[in-house]
C-alpha cells in the first residue's frame, strides 16, 4: 500500500492530502488522557527508585500508566515525520531505510535519573526516527531537505555528530522537530517533540556493534559505561569509518599508531572471537512475520537465550498497548529482555533498520578484520608460478593436398 502511494506522489509536490491518506484516521492513534501536569509528576517519580514492597502498588501502577501514554501520544506525530522523510528520499532519488519507534521506558528513567533537571515532558526523542542512506552524500542531501523544506519547524539546534563526532566515537546527524498539526484533526499532537537521526549504513554499523556488544555482555556501552577497552576499540573505529567517507576533520593522530592499538585491541579483548559468537547467535524466524498487513513490530531480545521475537500488529492503539505490557512484566518480574516497539514500512527492512536486536554486526566485524589482517605494502598479488614454456610447432599443412580442398584451392587462384 504504502509503495503504491509513494509512486503516485513521486510526481507531484508533497501533499497534506496524501499524507492524511497514508496515516489513516487519528483515531487510530494514542491520544493523552492526563494533564501535563499529571505527566511531570510521573516523570519526578520515576526519577527515582521505584520500590515494589507491595505497600503502593495502584500509585506506581498509575505513575508508569501516565508515563507511558504521555510516550504513546507522540506515536501519530513519529509516524507522520517518518512518512514525510521517507517521501523526500524518494524525491531526492537516497537510497536507504527509514524507520521511527517510540523511547524505551527503561531509556526514558535512566535519563531522568542522570539529567536530574530534565523533565518528561522535555524528553526529545520519546518520538524517534532514523534514516539509515547507503552513502554520505545521500545524509547531506537529506540535511539540505529538513533544513530548508520541511513542515516542521527545527526545536533549537541541529547537531553535527558526523563532521566531528563525539568523544566516545558516535557519528549522526541529530535535529529535533515541534509537530505542526495540518488541520484541526491532529490539533492535539501540536508541539510534540520527534528526533530524526540521519547516518550512513557504516555510521549505523558502528552504532548496531556498540549496541549489540554491549546486550551480549549486559554492559551499556552505549551509555559510556563496561569495559574501557572494548570502549577505546570501538573509539579507535569510529575514527578509521571516518577516514573511509572523507570526514576527516575530527580525526586526529597518527593512523600507523592507531591501527596498532586496534590490533592490540583485538587480541587482549577477542573482539572478533566475541563478534562472531554474537553474528552466530541470531535466531531471527522471519516466516513467522512475512506477508502480513502489520505496520508495526514488537521486537523482544532475551539476553539469556540469546533469542529475538517479533509480533506484528496492523494498529497503533494495540501495538502501544502490548509494548506497554511487554514494559512492565520486565519492570516487575525484573527479566532479562529488551523490547521496543518499531514503525517501518517492510517487515524485510526491519533488521537492516534495528540490526542490534538480531545480532547482525557483520559489516562492522568484517572492518575489523580488514584493519586485524593486514597486508605487507599495497596489495597485489602473489607472484604466480608459470607453466613451462612450449616448443615452437610448424603448422601441419597436409590436409591442403586433399583433393577435395586442393580443387577449390585451384580455382581460387584462377
Amino acid at each position: 500500500m504504502l509503495t503504491a502511494v509513494f509512486d503516485k506522489a513521486e510526481s507531484r509536490s508533497f501533499s497534506p492530502d496524501w499524507l492524511a491518506e497514508v496515516l489513516g484516521p487519528v483515531r487510530d492513534y494514542p491520544h493523552l488522557q492526563y494533564s501535563r501536569h499529571d505527566v511531570r509528576r510521573a516523570g519526578e517519580r520515576l526519577a527515582n527508585a521505584v520500590l515494589w514492597d507491595g505497600t503502593d502498588h495502584e500509585e506506581i501502577y498509575k505513575t508508569f500508566a501516565i508515563a507511558t501514554n504521555w510516550r504513546d501520544s507522540h506515536v501519530y506525530p513519529m509516524r507522520s515525520v517518518r512518512m514525510s522523510l521517507a517521501q523526500r528520499m524518494r524525491k531526492l532519488g537516497v537510497n536507504g531505510v527509514a524507520a521511527s519507534r517510540p523511547k524505551r521506558m527503561t531509556s526514558i528513567r535512566r535519563k531522568l535519573r542522570v539529567q536530574d533537571t530534565m523533565k518528561l515532558d522535555q524528553i526529545n526523542d520519546l518520538g524517534g526516527c532514523r534514516i539509515v542512506t547507503d552513502t554520505i552524500a545521500g545524509v547531506w542531501s537529506l540535511v539540505r531537505e529538513v533544513n530548508d523544506k520541511f513542515p516542521h519547524p527545527i526545536r533549537g539546534k541541529a547537531y553535527d555528530y558526523i563532521t566531528i563526532g563525539k568523544p566516545d566515537g558516535y557519528r549522526s546527524y541529530h535535529v529535533v522537530f515541534d509537530y505542526t498539526p495540518r488541520g484541526a484533526h491532529d490539533v492535539a499532537y501540536q508541539g510534540r517533540r520527534v528526533e530524526l537521526q540521519i547516518r550512513t549504513t557504516l555510521q549505523h554499523s558502528w552504532a548496531t556493534a556498540v549496541e549489540a556488544v554491549g546486550m551480549f555482555r549486559d554492559e551499556n556501552l552505549k551509555g559510556g559505561e563496561g569495559d574501557p577497552s572494548w570502549r577505546r576499540l570501538f573509539q579507535l573505529m569510529s575514527l578509521e569509518f571516518a577516514l573511509a567517507e572523507r570526514c576527516e576533520a575530527g580525526v586526529t593522530g597518527s593512523r600507523r599508531e592507531r591501527l596498532a592499538e586496534i590490533r592490540d585491541l583485538n587480541k587482549r579483548i577477542g573482539a572478533l572471537g566475541l563478534l562472531d559468537n554474537i553474528q552466530s547467535a541470531r535466531r531471527y524466524a522471519t516466516e513467522y512475520v512475512q506477508g502480513t498487513d502489520a505496520k508495526y513490530y514488537l521486537i523482544a531480545y532475551d539476553r539469556l537465550s540469546q533469542e529475538v521475537t517479533v509480533t506484528p500488529y496492523g494498529d497503533a492503539l494495540v501495538g502501544s498497548l502490548a509494548y506497554d505490557k511487554a514494559e512492565r512484566e520486565i519492570e516487575w518480574d525484573e527479566r532479562p529482555k529488551k523490547v521496543v516497539l518499531v514503525e517501518i514500512e517492510k517487515i524485510s527492512q526491519i533488521a537492516d533498520a534495528y540490526p542490534n536486536y538480531f545480532g547482525d554486526v557483520l559489516l562492522f566485524s568484517r572492518r575489523l578484520r580488514d584493519l586485524c589482517e593486514p597486508y605487507d605494502g599495497d596489495f597485489h598479488l602473489k607472484p604466480q608460478a608459470l607453466a613451462p614454456q612450449r616448443k615452437p610447432e610448424r603448422p601441419d599443412m597436409s590436409w591442403m593436398h586433399h583433393p577435395k580442398w586442393r580443387q577449390w584451392f585451384h580455382k581460387g587462384k584462377r
